[in-house]
Formats: C-alpha cells, sequence, structure tokens
C-alpha cells in the first residue's frame, strides 16, 4: 500500500508549473491591401498542460478552430468576406486570402489549455484593409499665368482609394500656407474618391503671401 501510495503521488499533477501565459495576436501585415493575403498570427506560451484549442474570432463570431484532440484538427465556419487557407493555417496562425473591405476592424484569438490547467485567455487586434490610388492626382486651374491681385481657383482630384487620401497644395514650394491665404475644401467626398477645391490670392510677383521675390512664375504643387 505504500508503493501504491508513493506511485499515486508521483502521477498527481503539479499545478503549480502548469501556466498559459503571454497571448498576443498580430496582424502581418496591420494595413492589408484589398485582395492580397494577411496572417493572423496568434503567440502564446503554454506549460505543465497541453493545448486544447485554438479559436479565431472576427468581431464575436468564430471563423477558424484548431484542436489537436480532434481528427481533422482544423475546422472552419463560414463568414462573408473571410477565406481561410486551411492548408497553411494550424495552432499559431491562420492566412485569409483575397481579403475585402468589410474585413477591417477587429479580431481575436481564443487559447484554451485542457488538464490539469483548464484555462482560457484571449488577445485582439485590429486589421485595416486598404486601396492605394492607382494613379497620380490631376490638377486643374483655370489659367496658366496670374498677375497680382488675381485669384486663382484650382480642383484637384485622386483616383479612388481607401481611406480617403489627404491632399495638401503648396505653393512656390511653400506647404504651411496661411490659412487665410490658401483655402483647400472638399467638394465631392465619396468612399473612394476625393476631390478639392482650392482658392489663394495672388500678390506680389505672383506670392501668395506678397513676399519679395523674383519667380514671377507660380508653382502650385499637391502632395497625397
Amino acid at each position: 500500500m505504500y508503493m501504491q501510495a508513493r506511485q499515486a503521488m508521483r502521477i498527481q499533477p503539479d499545478l503549480t508549473q502548469a501556466a498559459l501565459r503571454n497571448v498576443n495576436l498580430y496582424v502581418e501585415p496591420p494595413a492589408v491591401r484589398r485582395g492580397q493575403s494577411v496572417t493572423l498570427r496568434c503567440q502564446y506560451t503554454l506549460e505543465g498542460a497541453p493545448l486544447y484549442s485554438v479559436k479565431f474570432y472576427r468581431g464575436q463570431l468564430e471563423f477558424f478552430r484548431y484542436t489537436p484532440g480532434e481528427y481533422p484538427n482544423t475546422k472552419v465556419f463560414h463568414y462573408p468576406g473571410i477565406k481561410v487557407d486551411e492548408s497553411v493555417s494550424n495552432a499559431t496562425q491562420v492566412i485569409i486570402r483575397n481579403v475585402s473591405f468589410n474585413l477591417s476592424g477587429n479580431f481575436a484569438c481564443e487559447v484554451t489549455a485542457d488538464a490539469p490547467l483548464f484555462s482560457t485567455a484571449t488577445a485582439y487586434a485590429q486589421m485595416q484593409v486598404v486601396e492605394f490610388p492607382e494613379k497620380r492626382p490631376q490638377l486643374f486651374t483655370e489659367l496658366t499665368r496670374y498677375e497680382p491681385g488675381d485669384i486663382l481657383r484650382a480642383n484637384c482630384s485622386t483616383p479612388p482609394s481607401r481611406p480617403r487620401a489627404e491632399l495638401r497644395f503648396t505653393i512656390n514650394n511653400m506647404p504651411n500656407v496661411d490659412a487665410s491665404v490658401l483655402m483647400g475644401m472638399p467638394i465631392f467626398v465619396g468612399k473612394l474618391i476625393n476631390a478639392w477645391r482650392l482658392q489663394a490670392n495672388v500678390n506680389a510677383a505672383g506670392n501668395s503671401r506678397g513676399n519679395e521675390n523674383t519667380n514671377t512664375i507660380m508653382l502650385l504643387r499637391i502632395q497625397i
């Protein structure tokens, strides 16, 4: 009986050594272009207990699960717009192909340890799906040359992009023009398209601020 008691003591799990910690979720890349692939990488440290499951969520809905004690180990749940590449998804990562705009938002991975720990921890991360302008912005002015006292009116538009492109005007290579001199206002803003109208007063020697300048040609530029 003494030997049986010693054997029982040997197989009793040491709960003080079991731990689930350092659970983190990384989106690679965090800003992914529409139609490209993204990796959700779930990292964790599990000691003294086997892994029970790893679950991935978009918002509150589960779309992928890895359970080493089941066959097959992986299970994909239908979610609109999520196309999981199951062949390369496992206990630490999920690969999503051909991402769309509606996938921008919160993702989570939930790690659960099996006996004797029976512990669960969750990590969260944000993903943003973007679209870059395919061409340079277009700038149009009413005239090609201006005299002191004239009012310059210009219109600038960019190809479709998401998030909307931020446009900046410069006159004679001066990006920090006073708001009273350089006024830009949006004239049409859609989900993907951005257009701005500019109005500025032209002062001495073609300089919008009226400072001395030997350059009589005013150079108007835009930046995205």
